[in-house]
């Protein structure tokens, strides 16, 4: 084809016919003219040569006309710049030698013909267009390292012809093509490479449509390869390189089943070789270089490749033995594994199976871990033709190598290979390296005659020694490194090969130099250090006589001087050497001599000869030669005689870049001058070269150092260093650097001198400095000792020359500018000091401008015109001129100063400013600071009381004592801080110019107490504290006031547990503390500012402090800060913050001490009742039962349950405990966390703000130890502040099905009873409410108007709420909303009240009324709620007149039964008749009187027993509403639609706003209001009772049941049976067996206790009354009679409350007795059904056999019992019977059953047996 094709060209070459241009026909002459335009355009052929081209341009040689077997014919257009030889190289050339680009030739584009285009490194620019696409019979287009740039045009895929894409960019040529790779449909493109095309963007999804592709390379294509891409089936070879590959090696690449050839190599694969690659059994090479693959290589790794040929790993980081299944690989030739990561590498032998491998030419497996010997096997490797082992660790021998004979490339470095190489290596013809450095092999082959091809034999530090065999057989050796070996020499003559160019033998035994050596004319270095050559063994090369180039100046013209050189030795030919090492060897030969064997070597650069013990002196005999050959040939030609033979310059390269170096020798000068005298041409200023460029002559003994005496014939470097007899001639000429050397360029250019550098080093102890030579023209290094007098000096104060200095004395003086070779002495009227470098004038004397000492005014004055010193005037200072005279000078505006004041610090201010300690200027006094007068003294600051300035402790300020900023001056103006507690400043300290503070204040801001002294919080006075006893004493009364407030709640807690739900006094006592805590914070407000005040101070905080408790617990807070004080003195800075601190465990201490206090005062009750009845009463003792008794059935260690009993009877305990110390915890949390912004100066002096804690200024914010107590403060919070409140929440939420069981309300009912069950966690609200106005508190303060906004925004936010919701139930008239909305009304009146009072600019009388208002608000409110408490609480004592109740729980209640035990006796024959207790009656009956008629002012609701309806009655007229047949929807009907959420606003606002008050109005809203509280008592029903269908007279079964409760007779009945039914009460705790039997002793002596009672009950009624109340009238007539809207609401409640408990306690009798087999008792007593054992077929024992579900239960007892009985008599009164023998003995002549009656007898256990008795009666004859 005329050339030879890359590997890269993909086209059948033996298949295609290369044509002429005649044979390519028309096809390929339609482009003759296109191309002849293109050749000329690009320069590539002149217009003449184009001409010719256009008729045959098949010729050419860029050129191929062909014919594809297909039959097509064209040609293929190559342009290839780098194809060596070529016309386009040439012209490509010669471009890029000028630097220039051809535009690419559009004419390209009309070619019809081409079937290839080829341009590779032409220097063309521009881009590709669109219309490439026109080029349809293209076949094959490469674009390599070309300049064009642009994007690919799409029109590339218009070609359907192309079978190979090539884009190959270039580094060197900047961006190429660009842009994203167009979508392209090449069908028939079998070739795809895309090299180093960087600026390529998008990706290569559309690789996919490329069906028949066959071949991708992809090597920095600069495009994104997806992560799965979608490759054809007819894929064969894929080279991936710098492809960001990562990760593991892809699966998908183990389905390419006919892929031979894999290149992932530069990428950044990871982990270990994927199994999957085993698949590819097709495979002929492999290469997975330089990447980071680990672990070892997969079992069988290679066996399924039979065809690989190619395998190369090297550079990651693979382990693990070599793969000996590599063996079945019988084609394979290249194996690469070597560098692999250091001490990861592959270890073990190397693998003998290997040894089958005959096809194998090249192995490398280098830098590895291996071990072993080379297997004998493999001396069968006969074609191998490289082999690297280097840095492997191997071992042994190399006689298994000695077989190979075609070795090219041995590489044996840095392993263990010892003993001699075998002769067969020796018959290696092939051999070009053979590199085993660093082994331990001892001998050369015997013969090395074969070894005519070896160019390098490396075999340096090994174990070769003695006389090796004769290398001149080498004859193509160019390197030789036997160094570090023990050679002695050669055999023969020791001839080397003329091509050796690199000759090392360092550290060896030679002992001469063999002459045959003169003769090496291919050598560049030689390198002969360490050995053994001395005087003897040196070949003496060109030794001339002493003076011959003095002698005979630059010429030979005679024959007796010819004479004279003609018998020297001649030099050594090495005329390409550049680098000599003769170092460390004992030549002990002259200097000269060296020097002249090397004077004709033109390239020598680096000459060194260190150590080598030569001596004399160098002198110009080293600078010139005479040619030899040149002198020959001139005695040889007589005729020619009056000739001469001119010298020739000696080291020419040397002296102009190179190196001598002849350190540590015995030299002792050097002298070669510009000036020598020749006997017969005498000649002046001759310049001569100089030695060297670089001359180093350190450590020597040199005396004499003459050079020439111009500059630029100096060495450029020169060390004369370690030399200490030289001595040279420094001038001192004064330059101020040696930069300013280059200014007398020309004066030195003719007499260069040395010039000492003007820069001197730091003095030393010795009184003196020395410098150094100018380095800046040639640097010459030399030591000071040269000339110690031009190079060295006496600093000022000393005197001497050189190093040779003494100090002056006293009155002398000596300096660089009077000179320092001696001491001077001072003038008159000056002194100085030993060592002075000047004097000083004497007191009295001032300095001139000229330096004297003269007479002089002292500052403050100055000198007049009668040259008298006169004092400076008011508003000036005096200062001394430059002249050292008295000067005057003003003041400035403003200032003022004393007459005769010096400097401008005796300046001070006039009145009503104040100086900048900075500026000398006066600014207007700031706020704080007093100036009625003039401030001359900073130290003096007066301030204004209520002020306090910043002060600052420095140690190097005022000896490391307090003082202000201002006075140090580290801030400008005074910095003034407005102390929080105004009282505690009391301004400036006459003696120190400290703020003043209160008595017992200190610190900062005067917030600290002393040590003796405590406040009771941070903005109230410091108090001295008491004796440590008193403290004591004070801190125990609060504890024990605490523990008493605590144990009262306690008991109200029980009291609401057990009391039927119209007991508001515990509810009312939660409203009152809750509005305590919102009131604390504005009474601490107004406490501060009584402080702050002294015109209201007495009274405010007077009236304040009764506002101040927050609810919680009291606490002596003064009283445990002075505690802590007296008991840790080391604590007391820190005592305030502990103080607040405890309280995060105080809680805790609580509800573990008042368990126990509780038990102990249990037992002193329990003492005292029993004590005071056997005192007191006289009555018979009657058996009580003891509810108490537990028969403990379990295991005696069960202390779990016991545990958890003790728990749940002290959840009362727990809960007030936690309730009382909520606030108080709150309060001493936020306390800590509690911090204000003040000026803080830094220690850098910066002004910056730092917040200091209020409970001690003295202390930072973050920082330690406020930010532990930081920590203890937000973790005291979230303990004891919400996660209290959270549990309660999550508790009550979790329960809210089963509070209305008794059990719960005894546990938890303080949490939720007077709440609505939807709010039955609104105490939470409550909590939050207390949290929120404290956190307002204690983090906004310092700034009451933003408190006041909070607080606002939370009362106004709470009363809002409160008026929407209404949490509170409606008991007792809607009391408890009422009550709270009044509070939070009042809180927000009170606030805002508050801020205008700190707001307003009213008059002092206006904001003191104000304040009055807001007390008697608040005091009304507190009054109101303690009337509402102490009158419901004589309401329940005048309900329990005249008779004898114990407390209803069955537990001791702390001792407080003992009060109740008391109260009960009044009744008793010896207490009647003591005056208190008759009092107290009195009290009882006159209230129980008062409370009827207030009752009776809302009017009575009456029932009539026959027609069930309910009346209205107001005075005489009454308002009938039948009710008989009323259902739920008629109620709601009637009362009107649910109530919305406004309904609270609506109703205040019309409680506020009354609109008549007529009596149909009045009875309209009462009748209302009944309805209303109907419909709730059956709404709540039918919501605890979960009834599904509710019964039509439901309703009329509540009130009638309202009514039975009401009657006289049930009360008598109730109150005989209370403390039967407490038992009925309270939940059944343990085992059920034990259960049943206390239950069943309780029932077996219930009849005895019921005659007791109802003994003792009729005691106190006449015969009269007691018939009365027995008689049926009495019932009827009270029925009529009524009972007030009060009674109706409380007996309302009550009903749903005993029939939840009695359905409760029902359904936990049929599952207890499910278990214990018992008969099931109702609520009356009497048996629904019989014992389980029995064959009664009941429904109830069907339920308890089936199911046992509440659903069945129902229909069994509990509530439904009683309302069948409700109907039992109304059916009765319909249908009325005879009257029985035991009515009419009872004299009942009444018709029909009297309702009341028959339900108040089933209540008390007797209505079924009086009905059985009836029926007996009615059955009778």
């Amino acid at each position: 084809m005329g050339v030879s094709s890359p590997q890269s060209l993909i086209l059948p070459l033996d298949q295609v016919d290369e044509l002429s241009s005649v044979e390519c026909g028309p096809s390929c002459s339609a482009d003759a003219d296109a191309l002849s335009r293109l050749t000329v355009k690009i320069g590539l052929m002149n217009e003449s040569e184009a001409t010719d081209f256009a008729t045959d341009f098949c010729s050419v040689s860029f050129i191929v006309c062909i014919r594809l077997p297909d039959g097509v014919e064209g040609y293929l257009l190559l342009l290839w710049g780098d194809h060596r030889g070529g016309q386009v190289n040439t012209w490509a050339a010669a471009l890029r030698k000028r630097g220039k680009r051809v535009p690419f030739p559009a004419e390209t584009y009309e070619l019809k013909a081409v079937l290839g285009l080829w341009i590779t490194s032409v220097p063309l620019e521009g881009q590709l267009t669109e219309e490439i696409g026109n080029l349809t019979s293209l076949r094959l287009l490469t674009l390599r390292k070309v300049s064009m740039g642009g994007s690919l045009p799409a029109s590339l895929g218009r070609l359907t012809s192309l079978v190979a894409l090539e884009i190959q960019g270039s580094k060197r040529t900047g961006p190429g093509l660009s842009g994203p790779l167009p979508p392209w449909r090449l069908n028939s493109l079998e070739v795809l490479s895309i090299v180093e095309a960087r600026w390529l963007e998008g990706s290569l999804d559309q690789i996919a449509n490329l069906a028949r592709l066959k071949h991708l390379t992809l090597i920095l294509p600069g495009l994104r390869l997806p992560s799965s891409p979608h490759l054809g089936p007819n894929l064969t070879t894929l080279v991936l390189q710098r492809v960001d590959l990562n990760g593991q090696i892809p699966e998908w690449i183990g389905g390419m089943a006919n892929l031979e050839t894999l290149d992932l190599s530069y990428n950044d694969l990871s982990g270990p070789m994927p199994p999957s690659l085993m698949n590819l059994t097709k495979l002929r090479h492999l290469s997975l270089s330089r990447n980071r693959l680990k672990g070892s290589l997969p079992d069988g790794f290679g066996s399924t490749w039979p065809h690989l040929e190619e395998l190369e790993l090297q550079r990651n980081q693979l382990s693990g033995h070599l793969p000996t299944e590599l063996s079945k690989t019988t084609n394979i030739r290249h194996i690469r594994l070597s560098y692999q990561r250091i001490n990861e590498g592959f270890h073990g032998p190397l693998p003998p199976e290997w040894g089958s491998l005959t096809k194998l030419e090249y192995l490398d497996v280098s830098r590895n871990n291996l071990n072993g010997t080379i297997p004998e096997q493999w001396a069968n490797l006969s074609e191998l033709k490289e082999l690297e082992f280097w840095q492997s660790g191997l071992s042994g021998t190399l006689d298994a190598l000695g077989p190979l004979r075609k070795l090219e490339i041995l590489r044996l470095s840095d392993n263990m290979f010892e003993g001699p190489v075998p002769d067969g290596l020796g018959e290696c013809t092939e051999l070009k390296e053979f590199i085993a450095d660093h082994n331990k092999l001892t001998a050369l082959p015997a013969s090395l005659e074969k070894w005519a091809k070896l160019e390098e034999l490396v075999f340096s530090s090994n174990s070769l020694s003695g006389v090796l065999p004769p290398l001149q057989s080498l004859h193509s050796l160019k390197k030789l490194d036997l160094s570090k070996n023990r050679i002695e020499g050669f055999h023969g003559n020791a001839s080397l090969p003329e091509t050796l160019e690199y000759l090392y033998l360092s550290n060896s035994a030679l002992r001469f130099i063999p002459s045959t050596w003169s003769r090496l004319p291919a050598v560049k270095e030689i390198d002969l250090r360490n050995n053994n050559i001395d005087s003897h063994g040196w070949p003496g090369w060109f030794q001339t006589p002493k003076g011959y180039c003095v002698s005979y100046a630059d010429s030979i013209s005679t024959l007796s001087e010819a004479d004279e050189l003609l018998p020297v030795v001649p030099p050594p030919n090495w005329p390409a050497v550049r680098r000599l090492d003769f170092s460390d060897n004992p030549l002990g030969i002259d200097v000269v001599d060296f020097l002249q064997a090397f004077r004709a070597l033109p390239s020598l650069i680096y000459l060194r000869c260190v150590d080598c013990h030569l001596s004399g002196a160098i002198t110009s005999d080293a600078l010139c030669y005479f040619d030899i050959e040149e002198l020959q040939e001139w005695i040889a030609r007589p005729c020619e005689k009056q000739y001469s033979v001119r010298s020739r310059d000696s080291l020419k390269a040397l002296s102009s870049e190179g190196l001598l170096d002849l350190s540590v020798n015995n030299i002792t000068m050097v002298s070669i001058l510009d000036n020598w005298v020749a006997p017969r041409t005498p000649r002046v200023d001759m310049p001569r070269p100089v030695l060297a460029a670089k001359l180093n002559l350190s450590d020597n003994k040199l005396e004499k150092f003459e050079l020439s005496r111009f500059w630029h014939r100096w060495p450029k470097k020169v060390d004369l260093t370690s030399n200490p007899d030289l001595r040279l001639f420094i001038h001192t000429v004064e330059i101020k650097g040696c930069s300013e050397l280059f200014n007398f360029e020309d004066e030195l250019k003719y007499n260069f001198h040395l010039v000492r550098d003007p820069h001197w080093d730091d003095p030393t102890r010795e009184g003196y400095q020395c410098s150094s030579v100018c380095r800046t023209m040639n640097d010459i290094q030399v030591d000071v000792s040269v000339n110690l007098s031009a190079l060295c000096r006496c600093i000022p104060g000393y005197a001497g020359e050189g190093q040779g200095c003494t100090i002056c004395e006293t009155g002398s003086f000596s300096n660089h500018n009077v000179g320092t070779s001696r001491c001077h002495l001072c003038p008159v009227g000056s002194m100085s000091e030993a060592g002075a470098s000047s004097c000083e004038c004497v007191d009295g004397y001032f300095k001139s401008s000229s330096g004297t000492c003269k007479p002089k005014c002292v500052a403050g004055y100055f000198i007049n015109k009668s040259e008298i010193c006169q004092p400076c005037t008011s508003g000036s200072y005096g200062v001394l001129s430059k002249e050292l005279e008295g000067e005057c000078h003003s003041c400035g505006e403003d200032f003022l100063s004393a007459e005769g004041s010096r400097g401008p610090e005796a300046c001070f201010c006039r009145k009503g400013y104040i100086r900048d300690s900075q500026k000398r200027v006066c600014v207007e006094c700031i706020e704080g600071i007093k100036c009625d007068k003039p401030i001359v003294n900073r130290t003096m600051v007066r301030l204004l009381k209520d002020y306090y300035q910043l002060t600052v402790t420095r140690d190097l300020i005022n000896n490391g004592t307090e003082t202000t900023t201002y006075a140090a001056g580290l801030t400008r103006l005074p910095v003034v801080i407005s102390c929080p507690f105004k009282k505690a400043c009391l301004g400036t300290d006459d003696n120190t110019g400290l703020t003043q503070c209160a008595e017992g204040h200190q610190g900062f801001i005067c917030g600290v107490c002393k040590n003796g002294y405590a406040s009771q919080g941070p903005l109230q006075p410091c108090l001295q504290c008491f004796a440590l006893n008193v403290n004591i004493l004070a801190a125990l009364g609060l504890v024990c006031v605490s523990l008493a407030i605590i144990f009262s709640l306690t008991y109200l807690v029980q009291r609401i547990g057990s009391r039927p739900r119209d007991d508001v006094i515990p509810v009312l006592f939660k409203v009152a503390l809750n509005h305590l805590t919102s009131i604390s914070v504005l009474a601490m407000l107004v406490l501060s500012m009584a402080y702050d005040d002294d015109r209201f101070s007495s009274w405010m905080t007077y009236s304040s402090r009764l506002f101040s408790w927050d609810g919680g617990l009291p606490f002596a807070y003064a009283s445990w800060d002075c505690i802590i004080q007296l008991i840790c003195p080391e604590a007391s800075g820190t005592a305030v913050l502990w103080r607040h601190a405890v309280w995060i465990v105080i809680p805790l201490l609580c509800l573990i001490v008042m368990p126990i206090i509780g038990a102990l005062f249990s037992w002193c009750g329990r003492c005292i009742m029993r004590c005071c009845r056997r005192r007191f009463t006289r009555q018979p003792p009657v058996p009580v039962r003891d509810d108490t008794i537990h028969i403990w059935t379990g295991s005696a260690s069960d202390w779990c349950a016991k545990a958890k009993k003790a728990v749940d009877d002290q959840a009362e305990l727990f809960i007030v405990t936690l309730t009382f110390t909520h606030p108080t915890v709150t309060r001493n949390m936020l306390m800590l966390l509690r911090c204000r912004a003040y000026p803080y100066l830094d220690e850098d002096d910066h002004l910056t703000e730092r917040s200091r804690p209020d409970v001690n200024p003295d202390l930072l914010c973050h920082e330690w130890p406020h930010e532990m107590f930081r920590f203890i403060g937000m973790a005291g919070l979230a303990l004891w502040s919400f996660l209290p409140v959270i549990v309660g929440v999550v508790l009550l939420r979790s329960l809210r099905e089963k509070l209305h069981r008794p059990e719960m309300r005894l546990r938890f009912g303080f949490l939720y009873r007077g709440y609505k069950r939807p709010y039955a966690h609104w105490d939470a609200v409550f909590a939050l409410r207390r949290v929120l106005v404290l956190l307002v508190s204690h983090m906004a303060v310092g700034v009451p108007g933003l408190q006041l906004v909070g607080w606002v925004i939370i009362a106004i936010g709470s009363t809002a709420i409160h008026l929407l919701v209404q949490p509170f139930d409606h008991r007792h008239m809607n009391l408890l909303n009422r009550m709270e909305s009044q509070g939070l009304i009042i809180w927000t009146t009170s606030i805002m009240l508050l801020s205008v009072i700190i707001q307003s600019e009213a008059a002092d009388y206006g904001r003191v009324t104000l304040l009055f208002l807001a007390m008697l608000l608040n005091m009304y409110h507190y009054l109101s709620l303690l009337w509402l408490i102490c009158y419901h609480g004589l309401t329940q004592l005048a309900e329990r007149d005249g008779r004898t109740e114990r407390l209803s729980s069955p537990r001791l209640t702390f001792g407080l039964t003992t009060l109740t035990s008391l109260l009960s006796l009044r009744e008793s024959s010896v207490l009647s008749t003591l005056p208190p207790v008759t009092w107290l009656s009195h009290l009882l009956a006159w209230h129980a009187r008062r409370d009827e008629r207030r009752r009776m002012m809302f009017g009575r609701v009456s029932l009539d027993w026959q027609s069930g309806n309910l009346s209205l009655m107001e005075e005489d007229t009454s308002d009938n509403i039948s009710h008989t047949t009323l259902s739920s929807a008629e109620v709601a009907r009637h009362c009107g639609r649910r109530r919305d959420q406004f309904c609270g606003i609506v109703s205040f606002v019309k409680a506020l706003c009354p609109s008549g008050d007529s009596k149909e109005r009045r009875i309209a809203r009462k009748g209302e209001l009944v309805m209303r509280m109907l419909s709730a008592a059956m709404q709540e029903a039918v919501d605890l009772l979960h009834i599904k269908e509710v019964p039509p007279d439901f309703l009329a079964f509540l009130w009638s049941y309202s009514f039975v409760l009401h009657s006289p007779s049930f009360k008598k009945k109730s109150q005989l049976q209370k403390e039967s039914s407490i038992a009925h009460d309270r939940p059944c705790e343990g085992d059920s067996r034990e259960f049943a039997v206390v239950h069943s002793q309780s029932r077996l002596s219930h009849q005895s206790i019921w005659e007791t009672k109802e003994s003792v009950w009729l005691r106190g009624f006449t015969p009269s009354e007691a018939s009365f109340i027995a008689s049926e009238r009495f019932a009827t007539d009270c029925a009529k009679s009524g009972m007030t809207l009060h009674d109706l609401q409380s007996r309302l409640l009550l009903v749903v409350d005993k029939l939840v408990a009695f359905q409760h306690e029902y359904e936990e009798n049929i599952r207890r007795r499910a278990r214990t087999r018992q008969y099931i008792r109702s609520p009356s007593g009497r048996n629904v059904a019989g014992p389980l054992h029995s064959e009664n077929t009941s429904f109830v024992q069907s339920i308890i056999d089936k199911t046992d579900t509440p659903e069945a239960l129902e229909e069994a007892g509990g509530w439904r019992e009683l309302y069948r009985t409700f109907q039992k008599a109304k059916e009765r009164m319909r249908h009325p019977k005879p009257h029985t023998r035991r009515e009419l003995e009872d004299g009942h002549s009444g018709s029909g059953v009297d309702v009341e009656r028959l339900v108040t007898a089933f209540l008390s256990g007797e209505g079924e047996r009086e009905v059985d008795e009836n029926e007996q009666e009615r059955s009778r004859p």
